[in-house]
């Protein structure tokens, strides 16, 4: 295998980063926040602005009621602090789930099988809901940020969207309506069937036409979600980055990702610039190589790929190293050489621990 020089300032070495690692760092928080990150060749930083509770944290905002703190704009303060250490600073946004959204719009939740609007899940297909993201994405495009990072951006649960609305939508699309119930009771040994865990997934990769249907039907659910939040903040800023966290399995297991997350790679590879495979090793009981043949196959289907490491939990500095390690040596190799882009930590507070 051949390798490339690779000029290891180009690198992307990332990090996720919660809001109050700043802000709880007192006013010069954002300072000493992105030095220490210039000492660590952090290259980008991906910082949370609105997370599951949707509370915000940036104060260029028309939801004012709905801040996280409104006596500084802690986005304002690590744009300023990156910029001048040459870090780019994407916003960081959770989708989907919003607390404080379902509990001024209960309608707008996603609808699980048995139990109902029991969560924070927010349809993707609500039209109140994209208005309400899309916004967001515009008010953050109007900052000088570096990129929109997207979260969430997925169905949490193959159990989730089981809505009256949803099982219209299937049926037009030629769904079996029986058949689709049956599937989801079976494999959730719900209504008094024995359960068999794998009997949707089953069924989608032997080619029901019903199953497939479910998946195509919450891949586009997903697709048109995240256009819409995208041509938001790209009417604002017109080539503004725009990447996605997204789940591993869709590397390699399709039925999985495509009926549990509705989040397909080929279809990533359409909307975003590149995605963050959230490859945590630990956590998925596999090993250190593990995340670069998650890096790899997502590049086959199309994807530009930073890969997504654990730096938190079971997480050790001797299998970071072999994760970073593996991960550079495929950026350097002829087939994954402008594929495979770097790599990012979750989350900083964490890493600055392992370290």
């Amino acid at each position: 295998m051949n390798n490339y020089n690779l000029d290891e300032n180009k690198y992307q070495v990332g990090v996720w980063m919660w809001g109050s690692s700043i802000a709880d760092r007192g006013e010069n928080g954002a300072e000493t926040v992105m030095s220490r990150c210039a000492e660590m060749g952090i290259t980008d930083v991906y910082l949370l602005v609105k997370g599951t509770g949707g509370k915000l944290g940036y104060l260029k905002t028309a939801y004012s009621d709905n801040l996280v703190r409104k006596e500084r704009d802690v986005l304002q303060e690590a744009i300023d602090a990156a910029h001048s250490r040459g870090i780019r600073l994407h916003a960081w946004i959770c989708n989907m789930e919003d607390s404080a959204y379902k509990a001024a719009h209960p309608d707008s939740g996603m609808w699980h099988y048995t139990r109902g609007l029991d969560s924070d899940k927010i349809n993707l297909y609500d039209a109140g809901y994209r208005d309400h993201m899309a916004r967001i994405a515009r008010e953050l495009a109007e900052y000088d940020i570096d990129g929109l990072h997207l979260d969430y951006i997925r169905y949490n649960h193959i159990t989730n969207g089981w809505s009256e609305t949803d099982l219209s939508a299937i049926k037009a699309m030629g769904a079996d309506i029986d058949r689709a119930k049956e599937l989801i009771e079976v494999t959730f040994g719900y209504n008094g069937r024995s359960a068999d865990g794998d009997y949707i997934f089953n069924a989608y990769r032997n080619g029901d036409e019903t199953a497939r249907i479910i998946a195509l039907y919450r891949r586009n659910n997903v697709k048109e979600y995240a256009k819409a939040l995208i041509s938001a903040a790209r009417s604002v800023k017109p080539n503004l980055t725009v990447s996605a966290a997204t789940m591993p399995e869709g590397a390699y297991d399709l039925a999985f990702a495509d009926l549990h997350y509705g989040q397909n790679y080929r279809d990533a590879a359409e909307l975003y610039d590149y995605i963050c495979p959230m490859s945590y090793s630990s956590s998925y009981g596999k090993d250190g190589l593990w995340v670069g043949k998650v890096a790899e196959s997502a590049a086959d289907m199309g994807n530009r790929v930073v890969a997504g490491l654990q730096a938190f939990d079971k997480a050790t500095p001797e299998r970071v190293t072999t994760e970073i390690d593996d991960i550079r040596d495929i950026m350097k190799s002829e087939e994954y050489y402008g594929k495979v882009l770097g790599y990012t930590f979750f989350r900083f507070g964490t890493l600055e621990a392992l370290l």
